[in-house]
């Protein structure tokens, strides 16, 4: 046989064995199933997993906000009344709030006195007139004309409005230079003069000034004080480092009824007294040799009255 033959013999026999071999079977496919832990990472089960720690969480709570505890002087503030009538030595001032008076309003006593109201905040103050003003004479300035039968033979209190700014100097320059024509005291010069009362300090304005301050030294020792009110008794005594300039320390003496100052005193290094501000102090005002309670009316615009310019009033006394 020739090797030809020999090898088809060969290779027939190769693919009968081969195409005898039995087919096996599919492998089964494992599906491998992961945990995801509570760190991110991943494990065969929860049992592979790390231990988690228990983190416990404060939730701090807001700090409460903080009381801010009053000045002695502001306590004193809030007991002390706020309608009052104080003589400073110079003038008489009805007090009510924010709002001042040298006095009532009367229409038969203000001729020999000079009226005036005014407001602390506003600086804005009211003179009255020398003269009342007639009725039928400012309605027909304001445009309202009266037939002769009926014609208001009314007199109006008038006021002078006169807005000022605190300060002596600055307010010479604001007063109306006719003002030397209707007072006698009034003078060029010196016509702020005529407004003295205005920049009357009374004990409680004293008191605001120093609300915020904090004593050098609080005396609790008893005195009597005595000034031409008369006298009274004091329990308390608080001396400041003095805002002023005249002198480095100022010591309150409170009256004991009334809680405020009846001596503001001015004091050396020393405790020498280099001025003193003396005060009569009371809830009632004498009118006409009455005692009247002292309220808001007292230091308003009486009813009826009417503010006038200068220049009004100077047309209206022509006429």
């Amino acid at each position: 046989m020739s090797d030809y033959k020999c090898f088809l013999v060969f290779l027939v026999f190769l693919v009968g064995c081969v195409s005898q071999q039995p087919v096996s079977e599919e492998l089964p496919v494992v599906e491998e199933v992961l945990v995801q832990c509570w760190d991110n990472s991943t494990a065969d089960s929860l049992e592979e997993c790390p231990s988690q720690e228990i983190v416990e969480v404060k939730i701090e709570e807001a700090p409460a906000p903080k009381i801010l505890e009053k000045t002695l002087m502001q306590e004193l503030l809030q007991k002390a009344p706020a309608d009052y009538f104080y003589y400073d030595g110079l003038d008489g001032i009805i007090v009510s709030g924010n709002k001042r008076s040298t006095g009532e309003y009367n229409e038969y006593w203000n001729a020999y006195s000079r009226i005036m109201f005014w407001n602390t905040e506003t600086k804005t103050i009211y003179i009255l007139a020398p003269r009342h003003v007639q009725e039928f004479w400012w309605l027909e300035k304001q445009g309202i004309n009266q037939t002769a039968g009926n014609r208001s033979t009314r007199m109006l209190p008038a006021f002078f409005e006169v807005k000022l700014a605190g300060n002596e100097d600055v307010d010479e320059n604001l007063m109306p230079p006719e003002f030397n024509k209707y007072w006698f005291d009034a003078k060029e010069g010196e016509l702020v003069r005529i407004v003295r009362p205005f920049y009357s300090k009374g004990p409680v304005d004293w008191m605001r000034e120093y609300e915020l301050d904090v004593p050098v030294e609080i005396d609790n020792t008893e005195m009597l004080l005595s000034n031409v009110g008369g006298n009274a008794r004091s329990n308390l005594s608080i001396t400041y480092k003095n805002k002023g300039k005249s002198a480095p320390f100022v010591i309150f003496r409170f009256d004991n009824i009334l809680g405020v100052p009846l001596f503001i005193d001015e004091v050396d290094e020393s405790g020498k007294l280099l001025k003193r501000n003396s005060f009569e102090i009371g809830v009632d005002y004498i009118s006409q040799h009455k005692r009247v309670k002292v309220s808001e009316n007292l230091v308003s615009l009486p009813e009826g009255s009417i503010v006038i310019s200068v220049k009004d009033y100077e047309k209206y006394s022509e006429d």
